[in-house]
C-alpha cells in the first residue's frame, strides 16, 4: 500500500525553469541528526548520490542500504527520504540533481520516445540502487561524479557536460533496467510524447550549497 501522498508531501521547492528543468544540491547532514533527507515527493526525477556516511533510503514501501559512494534513482511522484545509519557523529553528505524529463527527452528525436515509456508510465517500477559492484552501474556512479564535480562551475560553462551525462546515463538505465519493465502500451496511445509527466516553469531554480 502507497503512503498518503497529502499535499504537504508535495515539496514546494520547484527545481525547474523553461530553459533550465535542474537544480544540482550538495547537502551536509550535521552531527546527530536523525533524518538526512525527509520524507516528500515532486514532480522532477532525481538522482541521489552518498558522498559519506550510510543511509537507509526510502521510495514508497520500498527501502535500500546505502553505503559511501553509492547512489539511488528516483522516478518522479514518488515518496522518498533517508535516515542515517550507523554512528550519528560521522560525517555524513550527499549530492543530487533533480530534473524534468524535458531536460533530456527535448533533445531526442521523437522516434526516441520508447526509451522514456518506463518512467512514464511505471514510474515505481523503475527506482533503482546503484552500486559499484556491478560494472554498467559503476559506470553510472562516475558519470554522476562527472555531473557533481561541477558543482562550483558557472552553469554557462558545464550545462552540455550535464545533459550530455544524463543522457549516457539514461541509455544505460534503459538497456540494463528500464527495458525490462513490463509495459502497458495502450497507454501509448493516449498520451502525446511527454505522457503524464508534469512539467512547470515558474522561478530560476540554481542551486549550489558549499
Amino acid at each position: 500500500m502507497q503512503p498518503d501522498k497529502s499535499s504537504y508531501l508535495i515539496e514546494q521547492i520547484l527545481h525547474q525553469t523553461q530553459s533550465r528543468p535542474f537544480s544540482l544540491h550538495h547537502t551536509v547532514v550535521y552531527p546527530n541528526m536523525t533524518s538526512a533527507l525527509y520524507l516528500h515527493c515532486h514532480s522532477e526525477m532525481e538522482f541521489f548520490y552518498l558522498e559519506q556516511g550510510n543511509v537507509q533510503f526510502q521510495i514508497e514501501d520500498a527501502k535500500f542500504t546505502l553505503q559511501a559512494g553509492d547512489a539511488i534513482f528516483i522516478p518522479p511522484n514518488l515518496l522518498h527520504s533517508a535516515k542515517r545509519m550507523g554512528d550519528p557523529t560521522e560525517d555524513c553528505s550527499f549530492y543530487a540533481i533533480v530534473f524534468s524529463l524535458k531536460m533530456i527527452m527535448d533533445i531526442t528525436p521523437s522516434y526516441c520516445e520508447h526509451y522514456f515509456y518506463p518512467v512514464l508510465y511505471s514510474a515505481s517500477n523503475c527506482m533503482l540502487p546503484i552500486h559499484s559492484s556491478e560494472e554498467w552501474q559503476f559506470h553510472i556512479l562516475e558519470l554522476l561524479k562527472n555531473i557533481f564535480i561541477q558543482s562550483n562551475t558557472q552553469i554557462e560553462d558545464c550545462e552540455l557536460i550535464l545533459r550530455g551525462n544524463l543522457l549516457i546515463i539514461w541509455q544505460l538505465l534503459y538497456n540494463h533496467h528500464m527495458a525490462q519493465i513490463q509495459m502497458n502500451h495502450s497507454c501509448h496511445q493516449t498520451y502525446p510524447r511527454y505522457g503524464n509527466v508534469l512539467i512547470s516553469y515558474r522561478i530560476t531554480i540554481w542551486k549550489i550549497y558549499p
